[in-house]
């Protein structure tokens, strides 16, 4: 079984498309190299297996076939039930709603309040 074919079957498990815009985009390559793994039956480098494996949530090892069961990743550190709501909404959107969802949680993010140093503490800093 050929990388893309353990990726692809991974996916429909976690009901993603695996040659859409929206999953090559979390993984950090395009549309075209994706569908290049399946065509001609080539690995991605190490960088795009391990981003695949963290959102598949399965180990890198399943989807390079050393191993034949694909394991869950363990993570050190459970999500809060705010954030698994948040996770399981964004799951639902499309890819449009996404992007979407992303810019609206960049900018709140970019508020002083949610910034670790806001800009005022950073001049009194200088300032000392």
């Amino acid at each position: 079984m050929s990388f893309y074919d353990r990726y692809e079957a991974c996916c429909k498990r976690a009901n993603m498309d695996p040659v859409s815009e929206s999953t090559a985009k979390l993984l950090g390559c395009s549309r075209a190299l994706v569908s290049t793994w399946k065509k001609k039956s080539t690995t991605p480098n190490g960088e795009t297996v391990a981003n695949a494996a963290r959102m598949l949530d399965v180990s890198a090892d399943y989807l390079l076939g050393i191993i034949e069961e694909p394991h869950p990743i363990k993570v050190e550190s459970k999500l809060t039930a705010n954030e698994g709501q948040v996770l399981l909404m964004l799951r639902e959107l499309n890819a449009e709603g996404q992007e979407a969802a992303i810019a609206m949680l960049s900018g709140l993010m970019a508020q002083d309040i949610y910034k670790k140093y806001p800009a005022d503490a950073m001049d009194q800093k200088k300032q000392a």
